[in-house]
């Protein structure tokens, strides 16, 4: 079953992977942005704030990875405590997009 969410790598290769997420919390909250690699935290792409309510936040990733045919990238979002983390009502308010480079 594949995942409508996730971009799937076809061809073994070093890539170039830059997710973005703005919005805000409403309520204080330390917030995470991570990107999964077929359900796994890629250490290298992570990032935390720790937020008031309704602050505004733009979290950008961007990295170079080895990344291999079959595995699903995803973003993935933490809240503690649990809180909605609100997009922009217009725009993009979430990014991933992956470039083979090698």
């Amino acid at each position: 079953m594949t995942n409508p969410n996730a971009i799937t790598i076809i061809q073994r290769g070093i890539y170039r992977v830059d997710a973005m997420v703005m919005g805000k919390p409403n309520v204080g909250a330390a917030i995470s942005l991570g990107v999964r690699n077929s359900g796994f935290s890629m250490s290298n792409m992570y990032q935390e704030e720790t937020l008031s309510a309704n602050e505004s936040v733009t979290f950008s990733l961007s990295n170079f990875v080895e990344l291999n045919a079959g595995e699903h990238l995803t973003l993935a979002m933490t809240s503690v405590p649990d809180s909605t983390f609100n997009l922009p009502s217009f725009g993009i308010g979430a990014r991933l997009s992956v470039q083979q480079i090698m």
